[in-house]
């Protein structure tokens, strides 16, 4: 099911023995545009304070309830390593967050061909037990609400700012971003493009940029964010900005049920 970011936000955990907190933001590698962590503030029960909880550790996403069911109980999150999400996550703290949880590391090869990458961890290598991590491994994560407002140029001019993105919530992928037009170009809308058309973020300049044409943007269809984005817009987008869609990417089939999402 695709769903916005934006929405999520303020979204209850509800650990295995009661709630722990509301969804603040998401991290997301900008490379593969994948979460990493969601960022929560926790209760005054744990001093309010933020961790980082792994998608994987999400059993359901309840939009009804506006619940994320999490794996985990309140005292393990209690006891989580303390992150200053104002800063980059460093992979050092990374390290400290996966001993604590139990996690192997995403950037480590998966235990089996089924398994994603977390379960029961083994030793980490001495490198990284000795914190030397080649600068390579450094991680490249984007907070999402940092970049929620970043003006996006297209190939020919600016068209408007980042609005949010559409979260693959059974993949934690992040699939569009939400172009919101509307103060940049005559008759201006909400509009949807795929993130693989994002050619990048200026953190200093607090833009967005992407290839397409500002004519390809204006003539794309609107998003209503309050209509589900079916299998069937996203076939419609993907062919109008001349792509395969994201199942033929992974080498699946096309979706051939008509529910709500992706």
């Amino acid at each position: 099911m695709l769903v916005s970011t934006q929405d999520l936000r303020g979204f209850h955990l509800k650990a295995e023995d009661g709630e722990i907190g509301k969804v603040l933001s998401f991290f997301f590698d900008d490379g593969t545009w994948t979460v990493r962590y969601i960022v929560v503030r926790t209760g005054r029960f744990m001093l309010g304070k933020e961790v980082l909880i792994a998608p994987e550790s999400v059993r359901k996403v309840s939009l009804e309830e506006e619940l994320l069911h999490v794996s985990l109980t309140a005292e393990k999150i209690k006891d989580s390593p303390d992150v200053d999400t104002r800063l980059p996550v460093s992979r050092q703290k990374e390290l400290e967050l996966f001993r604590h949880y139990g996690w192997v590391p995403y950037w480590h090869p998966p235990l089996t061909a089924l398994d994603p990458g977390f379960a029961p961890m083994p030793p980490i290598p001495p490198a990284e037990e000795n914190g030397e991590i080649p600068g390579d491994q450094d991680p490249n994560l984007r907070d999402v609400e940092e970049v929620t407002g970043y003006r996006v140029g297209a190939a020919d001019g600016q068209i408007g700012h980042v609005e949010g993105f559409l979260l693959d919530d059974r993949l934690w992928v992040l699939r569009y971003v939400i172009v919101d037009t509307r103060n940049w170009l005559p008759g201006g809308r909400k509009v949807l493009f795929p993130v693989e058309f994002l050619t990048g973020f200026s953190w200093e300049d607090r833009t967005a940029g992407t290839g397409l044409a500002i004519r390809q943007i204006q003539g794309s269809p609107e998003y209503d964010s309050s209509q589900a984005v079916t299998p069937e817009v996203e076939e419609s987008l993907y062919k109008y900005y001349g792509q395969p869609g994201h199942w033929l990417q992974d080498g699946g089939d096309a979706p051939s049920d008509t529910g709500s999402g992706g």
